[in-house]
């Protein structure tokens, strides 16, 4: 009966701890403590401030192996920790660790950097793991940026939810499944690079929501089924990368309307058909590679003929 009583008396003082002077107005995720006759009760835990999440990002990601390490866990201000940005109030804005061997998993915490603008920690080769689906909470994130390391598993479908995103670069990891069709969301999404991952499916045409988009790279994956008519109406679109692919089908004529494309790789996929007409139109193109297909016809004569077809 003692030990029910002070199990009760444990989980009182970490809720009263949570809500002390040193944490004030502090709101907390509320967890469950089990008691040791088995019964659970409602705890608070404590909120983590930025430095606190860029402490343990430091620990999981083997920080006394990086490169270089300007600061972190040493200068008391966050704002002198290279790589780290704050703003007026003194929240991170941005975080950047590129070709600085990190290692090991990404923190979920990162996704409680509430104010962040910016995370970029390409390049290191050696991040494992999945990208936390926690990131797509961060509701100022203009740009995420991850490529060049050793990332598995899907891409998560909350990244959708990143409003104002601008730049989306997962390329060149071990990323699997099919590209989320949430991504068509992204209504303010310039460059989106999922080239050289393992991705299988096909490409949404929810992609074509993207009206914004002046680079789509897809490029060395396993995607499957044809290329979406619906990306012809990216009217911004200057680069479409869908090369080494399994894609079938013939190619849209409606392609013909990317009036400011300048490069255009469907080379080595399993397309059919002939070179559409209206490809003619393309008055901007200078790369448009088709080789290793199974094209047939003529060149529309428009095309400037040293492209290499």
């Amino acid at each position: 009966m003692m030990r029910h009583s002070r199990a009760r008396v444990a989980v009182a003082a970490t809720m009263l701890w949570a809500c002390s002077p040193d944490n004030p107005g502090a709101v907390a995720p509320t967890t469950h403590a089990t008691l040791q006759d088995g019964s659970t009760q409602a705890a608070v835990s404590r909120v983590l401030t930025d430095r606190e999440i860029l402490e343990t990002f430091y620990r999981a990601t083997g920080g006394e192996d990086w490169y270089s390490q300007g600061g972190w866990m040493s200068e008391p201000l966050i704002e002198n920790w290279e790589g780290v940005t704050v703003d007026a109030t003194g929240r991170v804005r941005e975080l950047s660790q590129v070709h600085n061997n990190l290692s090991g998993p990404i923190p979920a915490e990162l996704g409680s950097l509430s104010n962040l603008e910016r995370l970029d920690l390409s390049g290191n080769y050696q991040l494992t793991g999945s990208i936390p689906a926690a990131l797509g909470s961060l509701d100022s994130l203009e740009v995420l940026s991850l490529f060049g390391n050793l990332l598995t598993g899907s891409i998560p479908t909350e990244l959708g939810a990143l409003d104002n995103l601008e730049e989306l670069d997962l390329s060149t990891n071990q990323l699997t499944g099919s590209i989320p069709a949430e991504l068509g969301g992204l209504g303010n999404l310039e460059v989106l690079d999922l080239s050289e991952n393992q991705l299988t499916g096909s490409v949404p045409s929810e992609l074509a929501n993207l009206s914004n988009l002046t680079r789509l790279s897809l490029y060395r994956n396993r995607l499957t089924g044809s290329i979406p008519p619906e990306l012809g109406n990216l009217d911004s679109l200057e680069i479409l990368y869908l090369d080494e692919n399994s894609l079938t089908g013939s190619i849209p004529p409606a392609l013909g309307n990317l009036g400011n494309l300048e490069a255009l790789h469907l080379y080595y996929n399993q397309l059919t058909g002939t070179i559409p007409a209206e490809f003619g139109s393309l008055s901007n193109i200078v790369e448009l590679w088709l080789v290793g297909n199974q094209l047939t016809g003529s060149i529309p004569p428009e095309l400037d003929t040293d492209c290499p077809v």
